[in-house]
């Protein structure tokens, strides 16, 4: 465990040497929101300005906007990192690591996971508070919001790891990357809210690992329902099993076929 921990402390020291990075993305990150803050109200005056959009009101739509860009902008180029070393031939050098490949990158992209959201928290409360005012929220809403955001972390990161694998039998999968990029942009309420879509979409939707990388955390935020909770952190447990045993599968079976591209 001593070695793990490790990999994620030097990890974390490193990524905060590059300072200027992290508050460049901050500023991307008040941008965006601000931008789609103001669409969203845009469009609901349009729709009449009153009532909600699936009990949702828009400054409730809009905080689970901000839960879920601050992942967003938070995750790690790990997928990309990963493919780039398979590419290169760089991952032999892991091949006679102690710690297993996929764990060595997790708990490096990890760390940057945690460096990147801790502030980008910040400046999300900070601005949403300014904007749309005190959200309406509850202990048990924030409580729950957290745990889905450290699960979402998860979500998110294994996902990408897994199309950044896909390199071991694809000359490129950045292209795959792309496609996933965008069914996460769609279905994970990064830009348009989930309850705007049709119902049978919203039911993809949030039984997808889209969601579930997240925007359920914030819709628990402004607006907790134990059984709704529940479902949604049942629905995480289960993609992040899945693609950890995909990744961990999907690893295994290239190690053994290992051709390095370029190497």
């Amino acid at each position: 465990m001593h070695k793990y921990l490790s990999i994620f402390t030097i990890a974390y020291k490193n990524h905060h040497v590059y300072l200027a990075d992290i508050l460049g993305m901050n500023v991307i990150f008040v941008l965006r929101i601000l931008v789609i803050i103001t669409l969203y109200r845009a469009v609901f005056e349009l729709s009449g300005g009153s009532g909600n959009v699936g009990g949702y009101s828009i400054e409730q739509l809009s905080w689970a906007l901000i839960v879920t860009q601050v992942l967003v902008t938070s995750k790690p180029k790990t997928g990309t990192d990963i493919s780039t070393e398979i590419k290169t031939g760089k991952i032999v050098t892991y091949l006679l690591n102690p710690v297993p490949y996929v764990w060595f990158k997790f708990f490096q992209g990890f760390s940057q996971f945690l460096g990147n959201i801790l502030p980008g928290l910040v400046v999300g409360v900070t601005i949403g508070i300014l904007v749309l005012g005190v959200p309406s929220t509850s202990v048990a809403g924030i409580f729950g919001s957290v745990v889905l955001i450290f699960g979402g972390m998860f979500v998110t990161f294994f996902g990408y790891m897994f199309i950044g694998l896909c390199a071991f039998f694809m000359e490129d999968s950045e292209a795959l990357r792309w496609i996933y990029s965008k069914f996460d942009m769609i279905f994970g309420g990064n830009i348009l809210p989930i309850p705007f879509l049709p119902p049978f979409l919203q039911t993809f939707a949030f039984f997808s690992p889209f969601s579930a990388a997240g925007y359920t955390a914030g819709l628990v935020f402004v607006g907790f329902n134990a059984e709704k909770f529940s479902l949604y952190l049942t629905i995480q447990v289960f993609w992040i099993i899945v693609y950890i045993l995909a990744c961990l599968g999907l690893y295994e079976f290239a190690r053994k076929k290992l051709v390095v591209n370029g190497g």
